[in-house]
């Protein structure tokens, strides 16, 4: 896996305070707001872990298949797979869960690739408009990693914000339809936002 360093340390914690000092936010259970990273590529995951080094990403290592399976049941504020990870078996898996998540929630899942893979964008969804997917090519910089992660959980914390109006009951059974609706809408926006940010970032560190 090949990061690139050189990290200006304060834009990087202007950043995560951004995301995380939102008191609402905090009042979820934290697994919503932690980094879920699937390594089955052993060493790998202690390398990706290394990128939120400095920062107040919360994060959490699984090199295991039902491991995985039953941490994103328990809760998560955004997938990141290593190189290696996607296989048939974790797109069923990935497709199972999928099946299970509330009409309120759509976790974004973030894949560091190698410029082979992360040009085949067979894998996202053609059926479901909130299978949110982005692809990093490798070599990248942790920063944007980290930046790209930050964003994934603001969308995030939206959905648990949607979530929280619909579990208070201050949106009747008419208004949900569209309460969801505009979320798949803001949440497609994000996910494009997401990709255009790698890619401009990606841009400049090749400059």
């Amino acid at each position: 896996l090949d990061l690139r360093h050189g990290v200006r340390a304060g834009d990087d914690r202007e950043e995560a305070n951004a995301v995380n000092t939102d008191p609402s936010y905090q009042e979820w259970d934290p697994r919503q707001r932690r980094v879920l990273v699937f390594a089955p590529d052993g060493s790998l995951g202690a390398e990706i872990a290394s990128m939120f080094r400095g920062s107040n990403l919360a994060h959490e290592v699984v090199v295991e298949f039902e491991t995985l399976r039953a941490e994103l049941r328990a809760g998560a504020g955004v997938l990141l797979l290593s190189p290696g990870a996607h296989t048939p078996r974790l797109e069923d898996l990935i497709a199972d869960f999928r099946r299970s998540e509330p009409d309120w929630s759509d976790l974004t899942i973030v894949w560091i690739a190698g410029e082979e893979r992360a040009r085949d964008t067979a894998w996202r969804s053609t059926d479901d408009p909130r299978a949110s997917l982005v692809l990093l090519e490798t070599p990248l910089q942790p920063s944007v990693v980290r930046s790209v992660i930050r964003s994934a959980l603001r969308s995030r914390r939206k959905q648990l914000m949607l979530r929280l109006r619909l579990e208070s009951g201050d949106a009747n059974t008419g208004h949900l339809e569209q309460l969801v609706g505009d979320r798949t809408d803001a949440l497609r926006r994000v996910n494009e936002e997401l990709q255009q940010e790698v890619d401009l970032r990606r841009k400049a560190q090749d400059d």
